[in-house]
């Protein structure tokens, strides 16, 4: 009974984040969840995005990160339902912005020349 409880109470705190696209930044299809916006994006670079601008359902915070993955080979104490070669997703924090901030950034490089 104590386990089925601590499950519900993560998937409760489980938040839903929208990925934006990084040129228009307005939302795509693609909605990730995690506990954390780093498990998010975890997620999203695992499936191959570079830069990610994940916002939270809700608000206008904009967490921005860049992503990429490595592959891995299995190793021996590995279990067995790994595959032989798998994705570990790497994913680093550039800031925490709002909607607006980061429209005003993305306005003034592109009027320079400048791509965000």
């Amino acid at each position: 009974m104590g386990a089925k409880l601590s499950i519900q109470k993560k998937e409760n705190l489980k938040k839903k984040y929208v990925l934006l696209d990084d040129e228009t930044l307005q939302n795509t299809t693609s909605i990730f969840t995690g506990v954390k916006p780093i498990y998010a994006a975890k997620k999203a670079a695992n499936r191959g995005h570079k830069r990610i601008l994940l916002r939270q359902t809700g608000t206008d915070t904009i967490h921005v990160y860049d992503g990429s993955f490595t592959t891995k080979r299995k190793e021996k104490n590995d279990p067995e339902w790994l595959p032989s070669e798998y994705k570990v997703p790497l994913v680093k924090k550039i800031e925490t912005t709002t909607l607006n901030k980061l429209q005003e950034k993305s306005f003034k490089k592109t009027r320079s020349g400048q791509k965000y």
